[in-house]
């Protein structure tokens, strides 16, 4: 067999990322090594040249990271995702491969199935300095992210009694969102409503393929691009290239793109949305902050929260990362931290009484 787990010690791998490298090509194989042991804060404890052998591998290591090509012999990394992601313990997966950038629906669905980021192969020059850069950049973010311990926190019968229906629920997320938000799609029920945005942090090329999965469901799901007036049972998904924010004119409250927000470094921007929504709905929003690296939300998490708005956070158990809901958890902006899967339940009472 062609994978390998390296003997280690507490010596060589203390601080050190450790990392497996699944791709069926020796080259790539090498190339990686190369550059990601230069770095000198990364161990490769193990490489497999093929979907089967990373399933064995996962029995004797347990990674950090695990970066994953698509297109291999006998099983494709799509394929074999979720069975690496389940063997792999708290391992993250990043699809590194030549399809995620030409081909968006490879892209979309290996953040579905549950990678936590994709990255497309370099060409035929080999892993230039820009390459390397980002696939470290990736690496280090995703594995030494700092998250705080807290427990699902769920609602009592007497907390959902108390609470009132939203008018409205704005949801922001990013790395590990896109299948937090499917599952919280997923086990909502039809009494539910009230209108859905969603601000996931995806380029714009990609956008349109997660619409359609999300249009998979009972409600029809608008990418707002224009002057998009908000009605009842429909979802309004930001755009890739610009902030989803709400408006009212006369008696007409609506989704609009803002092409820039000078408040925000991520596009779309969880706290354009959540400040809109703040302006327009006062006390009638539900804001939900799903998995995601970095503070996106927090800020517009603050104004919902001074507006007397209800916010929920994705436990830390159930986040790839925990990063968004932590920020705002860790504010005492929170009033619960549920799984996407509670969230609908729950939401499912507060509709159904």
């Amino acid at each position: 067999m062609t994978y390998y787990a390296k003997n280690l010690t507490l010596d060589n791998v203390a601080n050190k990322i450790k990392v497996v490298l699944v791709d069926d090509s020796k080259v790539v194989l090498s190339i990686f090594e190369r550059v990601l042991i230069s770095s000198g804060i990364i161990e490769i404890v193990g490489t497999a040249n093929s979907a089967s052998e990373a399933l064995i591998l996962m029995d004797q290591v347990n990674p950090d990271i695990i970066l994953l090509d698509i297109e291999m012999p006998n099983r494709s990394g799509l394929d074999a995702l979720p069975d690496i992601i389940a063997k792999s313990g708290d391992g993250k997966v990043i699809i590194v491969s030549a399809f995620v950038d030409s081909s968006g629906p490879s892209a979309i669905k290996a953040l579905s199935l549950g990678a936590c980021d994709t990255l497309a192969k370099p060409g035929k020059g080999g892993a230039n300095s820009g390459f390397s850069k980002q696939l470290l950049d990736k690496i280090v973010r995703l594995s030494s992210y700092d998250q705080t311990e807290i427990l699902e926190q769920d609602l009592s019968d007497d907390d959902i009694n108390v609470l009132h229906k939203p008018e409205i629920i704005c949801l922001g997320a990013s790395t590990g969102g896109i299948p937090a938000i499917q599952e919280f799609l997923k086990n909502l029920s039809k009494d539910v409503t009230a209108p859905i945005f969603i601000a996931q942090h995806l380029p714009e090329a990609f956008i349109s393929y997660f619409a359609r999965q999300l249009s998979l469901g009972n409600r029809d799901v608008i990418t707002v691009d224009d002057r998009e007036i908000i009605e009842d049972n429909k979802i309004y998904l930001a755009s890739g290239n610009g902030h989803m924010v709400i408006k009212q004119s006369l008696n007409d409250k609506y989704a609009s793109r803002l092409s820039t927000y000078k408040f925000s470094n991520y596009t779309p921007s969880v706290d354009a949305l959540f400040h809109s929504a703040a302006k327009i709905y006062d006390s009638k929003v539900l804001g939900l902050v799903l998995s995601g690296m970095g503070q996106d939300g927090a800020e517009g998490a603050q104004s919902l929260y001074e507006k007397q708005s209800t916010i929920w956070t994705q436990d830390q158990s159930s986040s790839v990362i925990w990063g968004m809901p932590g920020s705002v958890a860790n504010k005492g902006l929170s009033s619960a931290q549920l799984s996407p899967k509670n969230m609908a339940h729950t939401l499912n009472r507060i509709f159904e009484s």
